[in-house]
C-alpha cells in the first residue's frame, strides 16, 4: 500500500494535470479525454470527433505537447 506521502503526491499530480487540461484548447481537451479518460482508441475517437484517424493522431500529439508545456511551467513555479 502506498504511504500517506505517496498518496498525497499522487493526488497533487492528478490535480495539476486536471488544472492544466482545463487550460488547453477545447479540441485538445476533447481528444485527451476521449483517448485517456474514456479509453477510446484512435478510430473510436475519430468517429466521436467527426475527424479522420490521422487527424486525431496529430491532434493528440499536439495536445500532449501542450499539456507537457503547461505542466512544466507549473513545475518551474513550484506548484507541482
Amino acid at each position: 500500500a502506498p504511504s500517506p506521502e505517496e498518496e498525497l503526491m499522487a493526488r497533487e499530480r492528478q490535480r495539476a494535470i486536471a488544472a492544466a487540461l482545463k487550460r488547453l484548447k477545447p479540441d485538445y481537451q476533447e481528444v485527451l479525454v476521449l483517448r485517456f479518460v474514456s479509453g477510446l482508441n484512435h478510430a473510436e475517437t475519430a468517429k466521436a470527433m467527426g475527424r479522420r484517424e490521422g487527424a486525431v493522431r496529430v491532434l493528440q500529439h499536439r495536445a500532449l505537447r501542450a499539456l507537457g508545456r503547461l505542466l512544466e511551467e507549473e513545475r518551474q513555479r513550484g506548484h507541482v
